[in-house]
């Protein structure tokens, strides 16, 4: 009847089927500095933006901000995530696999089907809504900055 019923770690979830789901394409982001970026996947929506003035970290999962000089001149892609895609979580010091990362998150099925990443030269730069990479986090000789924002479009 539109309805799922999925048994995830000891709970039942109930999902309805509304007929437009997400389309699961890839977006490829050219970048000019000074401008604004936004892409939409119909359910999500991802923002970046550059500046130079100092910012304020938030605790926010939907909005992290990266070191731009590691972004600069390289091909990024906003995607879902693929089996054997990897990443160095901020503060792990190691690769781990996004499977394992989701895993550990208590990630239920239903979000993880759409699990998106935004990746530079085919590096997981952040696993959108969850955690950065190690690699592009903020650094003393951080110069610009730029700040993601992942939102649900109607947010």
């Amino acid at each position: 009847g539109g309805w799922t019923l999925l048994r995830n770690r000891g709970q039942f979830l109930l999902s309805r089927e509304t007929g437009h789901e997400c389309k699961v394409n890839n977006w490829k982001i050219e970048f000019q500095p000074d401008t604004k970026v936004s892409v939409s996947t119909g359910e999500f929506s991802f923002h970046m933006d550059v500046f130079s003035q100092n910012m304020e970290f938030s605790d926010d999962p939907t909005v992290e901000f990266v070191d731009y000089g590691r972004l600069c001149g390289q091909q990024m892609t906003v995607r879902v995530w693929r089996s054997g895609d990897r990443m160095k979580p901020l503060g792990l010091g190691g690769f781990k696999k996004v499977s394992d990362i989701l895993v550990d998150g208590k990630v239920d099925r239903f979000r993880k089907e759409y699990q998106w990443v935004l990746t530079s030269s085919d590096e997981i730069v952040w696993l959108c809504g969850l955690c950065i990479d190690d690699r592009y986090k903020i650094t003393d000789e951080t110069i610009q900055f730029a700040r993601l924002r992942w939102n649900r479009s109607d947010e």
